[in-house]
């Protein structure tokens, strides 16, 4: 079992009246997977000494790119644009710091992808031994639920680690006066929207911080399960089943924001009239156990039929999507 280097305590005793005189820390929440999700954000970094961008499962030589292009390496900026596609969003926002001639230091807080990460996640599917087999709607509804436990429990641990590295990153760098000689440290972290509980948990650490009024908080109804199971709280049948059904239309929910197509994702599982959770639910299982070629005719007809009840459409884009949200 792979360790994640220094996680867990939360015990930090050391300059948290210095660090909130000296560092002005920023968080932007929000999805950070597509380039048009960095627009709201970048302009935050024309005056910012330091980048935290969510990196969790980047590889050690991909950081160390990103930590090249963020100090205007030049080289490492072609390297990047020219074999990098994995993270539009950093791409784009790195991108556009080196365009403008803007240097930054970038520090990567969150965990390494592998072999920690992996690892973690197969324990924990090892722990509720999860077999993939969705038969019955209760089958179905019991794997799901378990996906949404392995994710609370992850996120939780992977909350603590980045909130334990940037008050030591913090620390260290008050400690050693590595700061501005004439105002505050400006610190940027973009994180996704299930991570504003690092917030918090700075604050339990001493350690001030502010949200951007810009971020875009986005959240699927999964992720209600996920937080409810994080408090310790059991979800009830029901939003298993709308967040489930609402979940297999991102396919067909497309749009340049991220956060239109979390939250069209979301609309669509709350629309869904009860009286029809139980048998859409039932015509997936039975799709499900179809050979593969009939499974994606049945699958498509399933989707179909939950936009049809909740849109009117067949499919959302940023031609109809903002009418649907709105609605």
């Amino acid at each position: 079992m792979s360790e994640a280097p220094g996680t867990g305590s939360g015990n930090f005793v050391i300059g948290h009246e210095a660090i909130n005189d000296r560092v002005e820390l920023l968080f932007y929440f929000g999805p950070h997977r597509a380039p048009a999700d960095a627009r709201n954000f970048e302009s935050y970094l024309a005056d910012a000494d330091v980048y935290m961008p969510e990196l969790h499962a980047e590889h050690g030589a991909t950081i160390h790119l990103f930590q090249q292009v963020a100090k205007g390496n030049m080289k490492a900026y072609n390297d990047l644009y020219s074999g990098y596609k994995h993270n539009p969003f950093t791409q784009v926002v790195l991108g556009n710091m080196v365009a403008r001639r803007k240097k930054l230091e970038l520090f990567v807080a969150d965990v390494p992808g592998t072999p920690y990460w992996r690892d973690k996640k197969a324990e924990l599917q090892h722990a509720l031994d999860i077999q993939r087999v969705a038969a019955t709607v209760d089958r179905s509804m019991e794997l799901f639920a378990a996906d949404c436990q392995i994710i609370a429990k992850l996120q939780d641990e992977r909350d603590v680690y980045i909130a334990d590295n940037i008050t030591k990153y913090l620390n260290q760098r008050v400690e050693s006066d590595n700061l501005p000689p004439d105002r505050p440290l400006k610190v940027i972290a973009s994180l996704g929207s299930f991570h504003t509980k690092v917030i918090d948990l700075l604050a339990e650490r001493g350690i001030q911080a502010q949200i951007i009024p810009e971020s875009k908080i986005a959240t699927e109804l999964r992720d209600d399960i996920v937080k409810l199971y994080q408090e310790g709280k059991e979800p009830d049948r029901e939003l298993l089943m709308r967040a489930f059904l609402g979940g297999l239309c991102i396919g067909h929910l497309k749009s340049e924001d991220s956060s239109k197509r979390l939250l069209a994702m979301r609309k669509v599982g709350e629309r869904l009239p009860a009286d029809q959770l139980e048998a859409l639910c039932e015509s997936w299982c039975e799709a499900y156990e179809k050979p593969e070629e009939e499974f994606v005719a049945r699958f498509e007809e399933v989707v179909a039929k939950i936009l049809s009840l909740t849109t009117g459409q067949q499919q959302l884009d940023d031609t109809n999507i903002d009418a649907f949200l709105q609605s």
